[in-house]
C-alpha cells in the first residue's frame, strides 16, 4: 500500500479512490491505517452464499 501511494504522488495524482466490501473487515483496517476516509456506501453491492454485502467506497487525498 506504501508503494501504490507513493507511485501515486509521483505521478502527480491528487486523490486515490478504491472499493471494499464490508465484510472484508481486515482489508478496510489496513485502509484505514493508511488515512483512507468512507466516501459513500454502495447496499448490496454482491451476493456471496446467498448473502448481499455492501460495498464501502473510499478515499485518500494525497
Amino acid at each position: 500500500m506504501s508503494e501504490a501511494i507513493e507511485q501515486a504522488k509521483a505521478n502527480g495524482l491528487e486523490k486515490v479512490v478504491l472499493d471494499v466490501y464490508s465484510h472484508n473487515t481486515t482489508a478496510k483496517k489496513l485502509y484505514d491505517k493508511f488515512g483512507f476516509i468512507e466516501a459513500g456506501l454502495k447496499t448490496k453491492e454482491v451476493k456471496i452464499d446467498g448473502e448481499y454485502f455492501d460495498n464501502i467506497m473510499m478515499e485518500l487525498f494525497l
